[in-house]
């Protein structure tokens, strides 16, 4: 049994429910897993009883948190610029254009955890 949240699953995941959602094959999940385990420390344990995968968190530690995008101070304050300028933008013949990449620089500063309300008030 296991509960999906936006795709994101609780409980341990069997490698054939892997293997579709990444569209691989078996082999291809083993090598990707033994990766992640290796080069990027994360836990992933196989529980043999619940045929599935799950990263080992253990009582009051922190969960395992894989690298992902660092911005420094420059490339993140150029990225606030960019979402502050194209905000002021007026709608017209470039709306369709920029749309895209005001979403994407909304989505990028959201996962570094600036909201909307946090970003106008850092400008």
């Amino acid at each position: 049994m296991h509960c999906t949240r936006d795709r994101v699953a609780c409980y341990p995941v069997p490698r054939k429910r892997l293997a579709e959602e990444l569209e691989c094959s078996r082999a291809t999940i083993k090598r990707i897993i033994e990766n992640t385990r290796l080069f990027l420390g994360a836990p992933i344990v196989y529980d043999r009883q619940a045929n599935g995968y799950y990263y080992d968190t253990k009582a009051g530690e922190r969960p395992c948190e894989l690298p992902g995008l660092w911005f420094n101070a420059d490339e993140l304050y150029a990225l606030l610029s960019s979402q502050q300028l194209l905000a002021a933008v007026e709608p017209g013949i470039l709306t369709s254009a920029i749309q895209p990449l005001r979403k994407r620089l909304k989505r990028l500063l959201e996962n570094r955890r600036f909201g909307d309300t946090e970003i106008a008030s850092r400008t």
